[in-house]
């Protein structure tokens, strides 16, 4: 004990310049409540075991009951967009049906006013042509 005391003085005298007294010299501070101390492992008791079972299954069937929950909307909301858009495709069905055929239309009006007017050009050239013989 006397040697610690010693050491510590030791200790002290250099750690302090000289010529400041013993009394207005800092001992270095301890912070004890950085250094953690070993505790042995203790076991709870055999209730708190099932009381910490029946909260953590009751915790991890709620937690699955919502992710179950919201895949469940998740495929509801992609089946009403798979519908919408099914529905879209027909519209758009509809709509191409009736371009073409206006198209078919148009193509045999065309082809029946120029043929009508590549007749009469014909019929007129074979005029022109009868007259000057």
């Amino acid at each position: 004990m006397a040697a610690a005391a010693a050491a510590a003085a030791a200790a002290a005298a250099v750690a302090a310049p000289e010529g400041v007294p013993a009394s207005q010299r800092e001992e270095p501070v301890r912070d004890d409540a950085a250094v953690e101390t070993a505790e042995e492992a203790k076991e709870p008791a055999e209730a708190d075991i099932t009381e910490l079972c029946r909260d953590m299954f009751s915790k991890m069937a709620t937690y699955l009951t919502g992710e179950l929950t919201a895949t469940s909307e998740d495929y509801k909301l992609l089946e009403n967009m798979n519908k919408l858009t099914s529905l879209k495709y027909l519209e758009m069905k509809d709509i191409a049906i009736n371009i073409s055929r206006n198209l078919k239309d148009l193509n045999q009006k065309s082809i029946e006013t120029c043929g009508l007017s590549l007749f009469s050009k014909m019929l007129n050239y074979s005029l022109i042509w009868i007259k000057s013989m």
